[in-house]
């Protein structure tokens, strides 16, 4: 369990930090807020979903908050530890390796060269897949990045059958523009892939009646 009180006075200290504008503001939620709540996130976690929170490689899509992959790396403890990162984000790589406290002999990194299309996204993943040792077990957390770029990461992670994580939250602090710390969980993604057909089967029939209507109008006119 949190030790409410504890996480509590660390949250306002945090906050505080966040109020003055000062940088310290992330490293201390990465060197105290972070461990204080792995424990319950990790046992949430194998309660929700009955499966280990450990993987033997993470990929994590890298966006303008490293919080997000700094947490993902340390829930999961994998061997492997890949981000995928932008032109943009690029300057929160060294903050993620130094925070997170992987081992550099285990950190490699992707850029995802952006495209009109997801292409590039997807070529991103394949080059970080062709680190992986066959058999492993892999995630990919999409909380950071540009909602496009996650989008396009499920869509691959549906077909290639891969675990899905999402840092959650159930309450959120408007004026920081961060989630309370104590209400963060970590989301186990369904594949849509596995799901039973029965979910979306009205869809089907609601779009193929759809369309034999509007073959009927077509034909009328």
């Amino acid at each position: 369990m949190i030790d409410n009180n504890h996480i509590s006075e660390l949250t306002n200290q945090w906050i505080e930090l966040l109020g003055s504008k000062s940088k310290d503001a992330f490293e201390f939620y990465c060197e105290h807020i972070i461990p204080s709540l792995l424990p319950q996130l990790k046992k949430e976690f194998k309660t929700a979903y009955q499966q280990d929170n450990k993987y033997d490689c993470l990929i994590s899509l890298l966006g303008f908050t490293p919080e997000t992959s700094i947490l993902a790396y340390q829930f999961c403890e994998p061997k492997q530890f890949i981000v995928l990162y932008t032109e943009e984000s690029s300057k929160y790589l060294q903050e993620v390796v130094i925070y997170s406290k992987v081992p550099i002999s285990s950190f490699f990194h992707e850029k995802v060269i952006e495209l009109p299309s997801n292409k590039g996204v997807y070529q991103a993943l394949e080059a970080a897949l062709q680190r992986v040792p066959k058999g492993s077990r892999v995630a990919i957390d999409l909380t950071g990045g540009k909602k496009i770029m996650s989008g396009a990461l499920a869509v691959a992670a549906g077909v290639l059958d891969i675990d899905l994580i999402y840092i959650d939250f159930r309450d959120y602090m408007p004026e920081f523009r961060k989630p309370k710390p104590e209400s963060s969980y970590i989301h186990l993604v369904t594949n849509p892939m596995k799901l039973s057909i029965d979910i979306f089967g009205n869809i089907e029939i609601i779009e193929r009646d759809k369309f034999e209507f509007i073959k009927l109008e077509f034909k009328n006119h």
